[in-house]
C-alpha cells in the first residue's frame, strides 16, 4: 500500500498551550489548537466564502514541546505534521453522583507535529484574518493515501444533500518519536458531500486504495448517556473528532470505473423493467 500521510496548518493559537512535564521537569507532552480558515475552491475567488476550522495538535517529542511552550496565545504557527490515531478509554462521570459511566474503546485522533515554527507574534484578530487569507491554501492542507477498512455508509438528508463516511487504514510514512514503535498503521476517517459522496458511494468498498486532497474538520460530538447507579441522563461532550473532508478523492486502486458503475445502473435498470413486466 503507497504511503502518504502529510498535515499543512497554518493558523492563530487559539489559547496558550497545554504542557506536561515529568517530576524532574523534562517534557512530556503539548497540546494546542490553531484557528484556521478554508475556502471554497468552488468559487472563482477562493477567499469569498471563509470557514474557520480548530484542529487540535498533540506533540510527545521533547525537542517540540520545548518550541511550542514558547508559544502563547494568538502567536501565528506553521506546522508540518500527520494525521495520528490513538485508542484510549473514555472516563465519563455522572455530574449527579460522581460513578464512572463505561464506554467501550475509540480511537483518538489528532495531528502530530514533525516541523513547528511560529511566523508571527501576538497578532489581533483583525491582523491574523488577513494573514490567513493570504496564505488560505495552506492554512488547512491535508494530502493522505489509505486503503478503506470498511464499505463507504452514504445517507441523504430530506433535503437532498448526500453524506458518504468511510475509514481509511494510512500506513505511517514517519518515524514519530516518542511513539509506540509497533504501531505502523494510522486509521482516520473521512466524510464526504455531495458530488463527491455520491462517487465514493458507488465508486468505493473495502480495500479500495485512494488519494484524498482535502483538509482537516474539527467538531465535537454530543452524546446521551445515563448513569447506571442513579439513573440519571445527561449530554456529555465527547472528544474532539479529525476527519478529513476531500476536495477531491482520486481513485487508485480497487475501485469500480465509471464504466462499471453506468453498467451496473443500466442492468439494475433492466432487471426492474423484467419485474415490471412479469407482474
Amino acid at each position: 500500500m503507497s504511503r502518504h500521510n502529510e498535515i499543512i496548518l497554518y493558523g492563530k493559537m487559539h489559547k496558550d498551550p497545554l504542557i506536561r512535564l515529568t517530576d524532574d521537569g523534562d517534557f512530556v507532552m503539548a497540546r494546542f489548537s490553531l484557528d484556521t480558515i478554508i475556502g471554497d475552491r468552488d468559487m472563482q475567488s477562493y477567499v469569498d466564502k471563509l470557514r474557520y476550522q480548530q484542529p487540535w495538535i498533540l506533540a510527545r517529542d521533547s525537542e517540540i514541546i520545548e518550541k511550542i511552550s514558547d508559544y502563547h496565545k494568538n502567536d501565528m504557527i506553521y506546522l508540518k505534521g500527520v494525521l495520528t490515531t490513538q485508542e484510549i478509554i473514555k472516563r465519563p462521570t455522572c455530574p449527579n453522583c460522581q460513578s464512572p459511566i463505561p464506554i467501550d474503546k475509540a480511537n483518538a485522533t489528532y495531528i502530530t507535529p514533525i516541523f513547528i515554527k511560529r511566523m508571527e507574534q501576538n497578532v489581533t484578530d483583525a491582523q491574523a484574518l488577513e494573514l490567513l487569507k493570504d496564505s488560505c491554501e495552506i492554512s488547512n492542507q491535508a494530502m493522505i493515501v489509505g486503503t478503506l477498512c470498511r464499505d463507504p455508509q452514504s445517507f441523504t438528508s430530506k433535503k437532498g444533500k448526500t453524506t458518504t463516511n468511510y475509514q481509511l487504514a494510512v500506513n505511517r510514512k514517519y518515524f514519530i518519536k516518542d511513539g509506540d514503535p509497533m504501531v505502523k498503521t494510522d486509521y482516520p476517517w473521512v466524510r464526504s458531500y455531495d458530488k463527491i459522496a455520491k462517487n465514493d458511494a458507488e465508486a468505493l468498498s473495502t480495500n479500495s486504495e485512494v488519494l484524498i486532497d482535502g483538509f482537516i474538520n474539527s467538531r465535537i460530538p454530543t452524546r446521551k448517556l445515563t448513569c447506571e447507579a442513579c439513573g440519571h441522563s445527561f449530554d456529555w461532550n465527547d472528544l474532539p473528532v479529525l476527519e478529513i473532508i476531500p476536495y477531491s478523492v482520486e481513485y487508485l486502486k480497487n475501485c469500480k470505473s465509471l464504466e462499471e458503475i453506468d453498467k451496473e445502473k443500466d442492468e439494475l435498470a433492466e432487471n426492474l423493467v423484467d419485474q415490471i413486466l412479469k407482474e
